[in-house]
């Protein structure tokens, strides 16, 4: 992983990424991660989707493995931002991160297909609670292809770190045995996901010992 590339892609996706208070931002991004994903070698499209009555673009860059035929692994990261935020860590640290693994991967000689995926309009829309619509539409849009995946990896709020004790707290009733610290990833599945989240932990001890999963 390149930190100095991280870095600039935070810099540079940081400021406000919404459909309304900037869209220009929005679009941008999606630039960004257009042109990160070709870039890199992957076979790269943005699909549209529509949302009342506005087009919008999930960006998606694959990477074609040795077994084409079995199901393939996503990793996503939403683009968009609520208004007012910066969105540095919520989720430009996402991306970052998104498009880096993809750089990293393309290197790689892979057995499964790798989808890379930005996603659009995840943040809330409305005050009726109208959210991940991108990813949504995605889903949708998957299962009416007969697309399968084998499992899926999504960076969310990667890039924040604090070491003062009582820096992290979490609600805890979602929660147990946290950390008060906030220096560890968080890896978070439902049950089905057991066996990728037990993967993804024991990945992380191997590469990158000095992070806490």
């Amino acid at each position: 992983m390149d930190r100095e590339r991280l870095q600039a892609t935070v810099r540079t996706l940081a400021g406000v990424r919404h459909p309304r208070a900037a869209p220009d931002a929005l679009e941008a991004a999606a630039e960004l991660l257009t042109r990160g994903f070709r870039q890199a070698g992957l076979q790269t499209e943005r699909r549209p989707f529509e949302f009342r009555g506005r087009s919008y673009d999930n960006v998606v860059g694959r990477l074609v493995g040795s077994r084409p035929e079995e199901p393939a692994v996503l990793v996503g990261a939403h683009y968009d931002t609520v208004p007012g935020s910066p969105g540095a860590d919520d989720n430009a640290s996402g991306v970052a991160v998104l498009l880096e693994t993809a750089r990293r991967a393309a290197r790689e000689r892979v057995a499964r297909t790798i989808e890379f995926v930005g996603f659009n309009l995840e943040e809330p829309q409305d005050l009726l609670g109208s959210y991940r619509i991108g990813s949504g539409r995605f889903a949708e849009s998957a299962r009416r292809a007969g697309r399968r995946y084998a499992g899926a990896l999504i960076l969310e709020m990667v890039g924040y770190t604090d070491p003062r004790p009582g820096a992290q707290t979490v609600p805890p009733f979602v929660f147990k045995r946290v950390p008060d610290t906030g220096t560890f990833l968080a890896a978070v599945g439902d049950g089905r996901s057991r066996k990728l989240l037990r993967a993804f932990a024991a990945s992380a001890a191997r590469h990158v010992p000095e992070l806490t999963v």
